[in-house]
């Protein structure tokens, strides 16, 4: 895949921007280069620790470099539907940006001199469902998990309706209580299925089926995986420092 240009394109009309940050800076950019674009038509709203998205279109900005446990306001925000970019600086690693896609960021995006001029179009580009993510952090999140999805595409291990049901909430990190409240079954249930999943995959523990052991431990103890093709990603140029 080779690196594409900024395309011009409009942000759906529903979407709103959240910006989160605790950098002067950063927060001021942001809020500038966003009222700036008339396709943004949803305007900045204010962030709390109450919002929730209205629809998918709500995008948070997330600020990683200074807001602490950002992994969890990350979580929580695409749990409750919302899609979220998250703002990194040069001194993050490729692992961190893997643990971000993994928390179900949409979009990652340096902190530079060109921020205020790629800001806009990572927000339109996530808006209409595309990830906006380096090539080389895309390539390594296909890899790791391919292997995966390897089994469940075979015809050998096909998975129930509510089956593939409970692949996606473990993906989320669920446990065996919290899938049984989602799906409104037994807790004795939900185990029931969990084994089944790993006897089709020919796998012996969850850690296996998600591909742990080949995770940095930050990484494994806050893995997701969130439910979106990679083929629809955009490729921005290599970052650099704050």
């Amino acid at each position: 895949m080779k690196d594409q240009s900024i395309v011009t394109r409009a942000a759906s009309p529903q979407s709103a921007c959240i910006v989160l940050s605790n950098h002067p800076l950063v927060c001021s950019t942001s809020k500038r280069a966003l009222a700036m674009d008339p396709s943004l038509s949803g305007g900045v709203k204010p962030y709390s620790s109450s919002l929730k998205p209205c629809t998918n279109c709500d995008i948070l900005i997330l600020d990683t470099c200074s807001v602490e446990r950002w992994a969890e306001v990350l979580e929580r925000w695409q749990s409750a539907g919302g899609r979220s970019i998250v703002v990194v600086s040069g001194s993050q690693t490729e692992s961190d940006e893997l643990q971000m896609l993994y928390l179900g960021a949409s979009g990652i995006v340096a902190f530079s001199e060109n921020f205020n001029t790629y800001l806009p179009h990572v927000v339109c580009a996530v808006a209409q469902g595309e990830l906006w993510v380096r090539r080389e952090v895309l390539n390594e999140y296909v890899r790791r998990t391919n292997p995966l999805w390897r089994h469940i595409s075979s015809s050998d291990h096909f998975f129930t309706a509510r089956e593939q049901e409970i692949v996606g909430l473990l993906w989320q990190g669920h446990s065996n209580k919290q899938i049984a409240s989602t799906l409104g079954i037994s807790e004795r249930t939900a185990k029931f299925h969990v084994s089944n999943i790993l006897g089709k995959c020919e796998m012996k523990s969850r850690r296996e089926l998600l591909g742990a052991d080949h995770l940095s431990p930050r990484a494994t103890d806050l893995l997701r995986f969130p439910t979106r093709m990679a083929s629809g990603a955009q490729i921005f140029p290599g970052s650099t420092q704050r």
